[in-house]
């Protein structure tokens, strides 16, 4: 699939400002969270393991920290990309807005939940489709509950 070049332009619009705002966020050699006593104390425990590595241990633990915040901004970027690329967008199904669904695809969504996360089943795009659209247009409707879709399209 080629990219056009609004997809091009706004995918590198995402991936710049990730980068600009991490660059700025880098810590400086000697910086230390001042509200991770803990880590620094649990990082104690690895003093002899860390001592190769030739750092020092709240340089690590602002090192750590930067790497998480990297981690959510990628997670925000892949997910924005996402929708650039599919059209979609972020959509809650929740308060005004809840999804009416038929009571039998209520339950096989809900035992579709629980099978995939007891690793009962693995995940199945055709199946799971089969289970949740096959249902009787005659029976009762009921409020989903209240989820968020992260690429939800129209």
């Amino acid at each position: 699939m080629a990219l056009i070049q609004d997809q091009q332009n706004r995918i590198s619009e995402v991936v710049k400002d990730i980068l600009l705002r991490r660059i700025d966020n880098f810590p400086e050699l000697g910086a230390q969270i001042r509200n991770a006593p803990f880590h620094a104390a649990f990082l104690e425990c690895f003093k002899e393991k860390i001592a190769p590595l030739k750092v020092e241990i709240p340089y690590l633990v602002a090192i750590a920290s930067w790497l998480h915040g990297l981690n959510t901004s990628l997670g925000t970027g892949f997910e924005n990309i996402s929708h650039i690329l599919s059209g979609g967008y972020k959509r809650n199904f929740t308060g005004a807005y809840k999804l009416s669904v038929k009571t039998a695809q209520a339950s096989n969504i809900e035992s579709i939940i629980r099978d995939l996360k007891s690793v009962i089943c693995s995940p199945n795009l055709a199946r799971e489709n089969n289970l949740i659209f096959d249902y009787i247009e005659s029976d009762r409707a009921v409020d989903s509950l209240e989820f968020t879709v992260d690429n939800y399209i129209d």
